[in-house]
């Protein structure tokens, strides 16, 4: 895997993005996009002038590990109150590192702790994380991601909750309108969608 370290250059100088745009002309969605590693290419001439800007050579503004790690989350069963707010959630985690001698899969549980609805704007969902195999999660830990540069750490737990955010999404969605077909009548499936929309997710440190 490869990652630039835009994010943590410009903490260790204090520097805003907003600044940054200002002083190099790049526009803040790209410089955004960089710092998220969210863009899948960067131009030469965008890292040639955050080298020069920053004073770094190429090879301070990326950081590289021989392994990809993807991690994909998989809805086990969701349930919707006669409100239609999710009252029971279960979602499977499975985290694959490959490299160039071997392939591990690790899967962890995510379930529901708590959820809040806000009526102006959605649900607030609290879950709660943990890996299936106690001795599975040491190795990760300690073999895998304890050895990985702060970039990839991040990395990892942005796309954890990225992947658990869009399959609760798919699922909520999924299940909203099936009960919507079998009722036949009643709110209409889209409204319901737009109103109980997942806002925000919390979730414990995995990795710590």
């Amino acid at each position: 895997m490869i990652r630039n370290r835009l994010a943590i250059l410009l903490a260790e100088r204090n520097l805003k993005i907003t600044r940054v745009s200002k002083d190099t002309g790049i526009s803040r969605s790209t410089l955004t996009s960089i710092s998220q590693n969210d863009n899948k290419m960067i131009q030469m001439e965008t890292i040639n002038n955050l080298c020069l800007y920053l004073n770094i050579t190429p090879n301070d503004f990326f950081d590289y590990v021989d392994q990809e790690i993807n991690i994909t989350a998989k809805a086990k069963s969701i349930a919707l109150d006669k409100n239609y707010i999710i009252e029971e959630l279960m979602v499977d985690v499975f985290i694959e590192v490959k490299s160039y001698k071997s392939e591990q899969t690790f899967l962890l549980n995510a379930g529901l702790k708590k959820v809040e609805y806000f009526e102006r704007y959605g649900l607030e969902l609290s879950l709660g994380i943990n890996f299936d195999d106690i001795s599975k999660e040491e190795e990760f830990k300690k073999s895998i991601f304890n050895e990985l540069p702060t970039t990839f750490q991040i990395d990892i737990n942005t796309v954890l909750r990225k992947a658990l955010y869009e399959e609760i999404c798919r699922a909520f969605i999924d299940d909203l309108y099936k009960k919507e077909y079998k009722l036949k009548s009643g709110p209409d499936a889209d409204s319901i969608k737009n109103n109980k929309k997942i806002i925000h997710l919390n979730i414990n440190d995995v990795f710590s």
